[in-house]
């Protein structure tokens, strides 16, 4: 019954669609008749309170065909107990707010009241398009007030949104208009560069979002003042290193500006040595990656593997005078599947579209068994389970949710969760039963 106190929740919702559809059918060749609204859920088996929007003057034709479903008791599976007729009073006043950043990728909220009779029908266009719950897209009515909720906000969703509040045949409306800022989001390859003097090496100003056909591209580094490149490929110059130093070490990054805003990439740094440089860890190859020799105290960076996202580094030290590789940091990593997983319970707790918590915990169980989660993919399997773990209603999602729990704390895992940089409680919120090897020092 909890759920049915919460008129946004999706038992509410459901309840709610199958009366509406009920009365409309039992109304359908009423003229007169204008919908229905739920007011609210009461304690019984179950009792709903409802009002019935009807022309001025022709309540009549509704009283008859409520005398009919009380004497057959037919409206699917409810019953009218009892039946008054009140006058409604006019619209008389319509608010609009916004909270939103302008920027795209953060939350839009659009939220409006109206003046007058209680529980107003509201609708939500953006333009022409009428909105309703999807997976980026909720809206939530309590009374008087709608609030239009648009998660991860992209340039087409700018333009002018429109509340719509109605009783009976009483309408009112406001509009207001939403600019959506795409500023560009910007990466240079290589993530790192190590080479030996001579070497021609090119880096590369990437726009992953918000490219456009004038877009202006800066390229600045940490040993000179000022620009040192306006377009997308940067050749450095050929750098000769001195006998007194011979190695070069310097940041490189790019902004781009686009009609939007402007974007910066992160900082790539560069290593050149001379030929006769010593102080460097060799050419290798660990299986996945071929690491350039670097200058000790210096690392590598490169994309995490196919159908991960992120970034690994490593780093060459000094052991004792002689240069050493450091074992490859994954730390960074993450794997798609978990990700996507991650954004559907996010939606699912914040009260979007999603998959049902069957789907997300069975699809949970397949990949906690994986040899090849990574840290942060453990910590994002926690937060799943945490956030579903009082949502489990069949026998299957507690089996799943046992299994994953189970999965995500075993020997093979220990490796994983001996990295992660975690408190014990975090750990022992995910699973009841944690092995000693799992209690970490804090």
């Amino acid at each position: 019954m909890n759920s049915l106190n919460d008129p946004n929740s999706d038992a509410y919702r459901r309840l709610s669609s199958e009366l509406r559809s009920n009365f409309d059918k039992e109304f359908s060749n009423v003229q007169y008749y204008n919908g229905m609204n739920v007011i609210g859920f009461r304690k019984g088996s179950v009792i709903c309170d409802t009002e019935i929007i009807v022309v001025e003057n022709f309540e009549d034709n509704i009283t008859q065909v409520l005398d009919n479903v009380k004497t057959t008791g037919q409206l699917g599976n409810f019953s009218i107990e009892s039946l008054t007729f009140t006058a409604i009073a006019d619209l008389s006043d319509i608010q609009i707010g916004v909270q939103y950043s302008g920027l795209a990728g953060d939350e839009l909220e659009i939220t409006c009241t109206v003046t007058g009779p209680s529980l107003p029908s509201f609708e939500w266009r953006n333009g022409s398009v009428i909105l309703s719950r999807s997976t980026r897209v909720k809206i939530e009515n309590n009374n008087q007030v709608s609030k239009l909720s648009v998660r991860k906000t992209a340039k087409a969703d700018a333009g002018a949104y429109h509340c719509i509040a109605s009783k009976g045949t009483d309408t009112i409306n406001t509009t207001v208009f939403v600019n959506v800022k795409l500023i560009p989001v910007v990466k240079v390859t290589p993530l790192s560069v190590s080479a030996t003097e001579g070497v021609q090496i090119n880096l590369t100003c990437e726009i992953e979002v918000g490219d456009e056909e004038n877009i202006e591209i800066l390229w600045y580094n940490s040993r000179q003042s000022g620009i040192i490149g306006r377009t997308k490929e940067l050749i450095l110059p050929n750098i000769e290193v001195s006998d007194s130093d011979p190695s070069y070490m310097a940041e490189y990054w790019c902004f781009a500006s686009n009609s939007d805003g402007l974007g910066r990439s992160q900082n790539v740094t560069v290593h050149i040595f001379s030929e006769d440089f010593k102080d460097f860890c060799p050419d290798d190859y660990d299986g996945v990656y071929i690491w350039e020799k670097t200058p000790v105290r210096a690392s590598l960076v490169k994309d995490c593997p196919e159908n991960k996202t992120g970034n690994v580094t490593r780093f060459c030290t000094d052991d004792n005078g002689k240069p050493v590789w450091e074992d490859v940091n994954y730390s960074n990593c993450r794997t798609d599947v978990v990700i996507d997983l991650v954004e559907k319970v996010s939606r699912l707790n914040e009260g979007f579209e999603s998959d049902g918590i069957d789907d997300i915990l069975e699809a949970t169980e397949v990949v906690s068994k994986s040899d090849e989660l990574y840290p942060r993919d453990v910590v994002d399997i926690v937060f799943i389970l945490e956030s579903t773990k009082e949502k489990t209603s069949t026998q299957s999602d507690r089996l799943n949710f046992i299994s994953s729990s189970s999965n995500i704390v075993s020997q093979n895992k220990r490796n994983v969760w001996e990295s992660i940089e975690v408190s014990c409680h975090v750990v022992i919120s995910a699973h009841p039963c944690i092995p000693e090897y799992m209690i970490l020092d804090t």
